[in-house]
């Protein structure tokens, strides 16, 4: 047998090969092809093909700050067909007080297995400036409410193209930064070589929840003179729509800033000052945690005895 005819064969028998590895899957595809035929010849005589159930399992605030609220709503689906069906998309519309609000379209598609349950996420990221904006009562509220309407689309045998709505409904609370200001500078005790002096701060909580002060960082400048710069690290607990103050004493040496803050003190005239710093807080919100407040007030003030 000459090379030339062997390697004839050899081509013809990979030839053959191919085709019965093609023969092969072809009829692979035919047997799926009519098992599902079967199984929908099935429900179409029965007349039992079903709508999935659909449902807003969970509701979760992931991200919470002074800026916005993050929330993500879980859409459970259950398929109770023997046979798969695909999810073409849905539609959302959330609406604060009973208003749209944030709207939209998502063309996400799924198969759902048959007789099976699958999920899917709805996030959405609500700003505050935006809500105040177009609800300005909402400020006033310790809580906004909120209600989800959103509609899934299916792509069904037999029905075509159903839409199934879902709602559900919560409230997220409404946050509000803290006021820091200057209550008061008292006189406690005068020298001639030096002054002792209570430095009163406000901290107001204008939420309903609570506040913890845990450190607060400040420098007072009266008529452009440093007078005190300091730090306290004492916590202190503010409650709901309340204030607190803050006392902190100080001394001030006149033989080291200038014997001009004797006049300044003793003539009675208002001071001219700069307030600024830095508090840092904890919230009673375990999702909002710790976060500093940077202030910067200026004005003038009496100084009382």
């Amino acid at each position: 047998m000459s090379g030339v005819t062997l390697k004839i064969i050899i081509l013809l028998n990979k030839q053959v090969t191919k085709l019965k590895i093609l023969r092969l899957i072809i009829t692979l595809s035919i047997i799926v092809f009519l098992s599902q035929c079967a199984d929908l010849m099935k429900i179409v005589q029965k007349g039992s093909i079903e709508k999935p159930d659909v449902r807003i399992s969970k509701t979760k605030l992931t991200g919470l700050s002074f800026d916005q609220a993050d929330l993500v709503f879980d859409i459970e689906i259950k398929n109770p067909n023997p046979i798969s069906i695909s999810l073409a998309g849905f539609d959302y519309d959330l609406l604060l007080n009973n208003n749209s609000f944030l709207k939209g379209d998502q063309n996400r598609q799924m198969e759902i297995k048959a007789n099976d349950i699958a999920t899917i996420q709805l996030p959405l990221s609500l700003l505050y400036e935006n809500i105040y904006r177009t609800y300005q009562s909402l400020k006033n509220e310790d809580n906004i409410t909120y209600s989800l309407k959103t509609g899934l689309s299916f792509d069904l045998p037999v029905l075509g193209t159903v839409r199934i709505p879902v709602s559900a409904s919560g409230d997220i609370p409404t946050l509000k930064l803290p006021a820091i200001s200057l209550q008061s500078i008292k006189l406690k005790r005068l020298t001639l070589t030096g002054a002792e002096l209570d430095l009163a701060i406000g901290i107001n909580n204008p939420n309903s929840w609570g506040l913890i002060i845990n450190t607060l960082q400040y420098g007072l400048t009266i008529n452009q003179a440093k007078w005190v710069d300091g730090h306290t690290a004492e916590k202190t607990n503010i409650s709901g729509k309340n204030e607190n103050t803050l006392h902190i004493p100080f001394t001030l040496n006149f033989l080291q800033i200038g014997a001009s803050i004797y006049q300044e003190i003793s003539s009675g005239r208002r001071l001219n000052y700069q307030f600024s710093g830095e508090v840092n807080l904890s919230s009673s919100l375990e999702m909002l945690g710790q976060f500093n407040l940077p202030f910067d007030l200026s004005g003038k003030i009496d100084l009382t005895q």
